[in-house]
């Protein structure tokens, strides 16, 4: 294989190392989202941010800049997303086109490993896997219940401030 195909190689790898990277996390600017998919993640530099109420006391200037602000990031994440959004189809049709084949290739050097092993290691193997996959079943129900504890304590804490804020709010008046 030329350096210049190893190269090509790679840095097709690396982008679909990106592309895959944040497309569990697409903007809300983004036409093709799903509105049932899952929340964008906290590292997507185009992550949608609600814009926050502007606070009562800013000027009309500052409301001015905060409202150019938000106009300038809502064009910023389409520019990312119009750009993003076709190297994700292509990777998703690479991913359709290998897949199958790597799968089935896997699966016949999987086969041929086990036909080489005896009965006896075969049956260990088979426990093991099964065991391994309870395993994997108790962490996943575990990492969805602390998942859940920590949404359920910052929206505790979101209250609090919020209930906070209004009382900052009504004191001044």
């Amino acid at each position: 294989m030329t350096q210049p195909t190893r190269m090509r190689i790679v840095t097709i790898l690396g982008i679909a190392a990106l592309v895959l990277a944040t497309r569990t996390a697409p903007a809300a600017a983004s036409p093709q989202r799903d509105p049932n998919s899952n929340p964008p993640r906290a590292h997507d530099p185009a992550r949608p941010h609600e814009p926050a109420a502007p606070a009562p006391g800013l000027t009309d200037e500052l409301k001015a800049q905060l409202h150019d602000l938000q106009d300038k990031l809502k064009a910023l994440r389409e520019q990312f997303h119009s750009e993003l959004d076709p190297l994700t189809a292509q990777v998703k049709t690479l991913r359709d086109k290998f897949e199958p084949q790597l799968q089935q290739m896997q699966e016949q050097i999987k086969g041929i490993i086990e036909q080489g092993k005896s009965p006896e290691i075969q049956q260990l193997d088979k426990e093991e896997d099964q065991e391994l996959a309870a395993l994997a079943e108790r962490e996943k129900a575990e990492i969805d219940k602390v998942k859940e504890r920590f949404a359920d304590e910052k929206k505790q804490i979101q209250e609090k401030f919020d209930q906070r804020r209004r009382q900052t709010s009504l004191s001044k008046k």
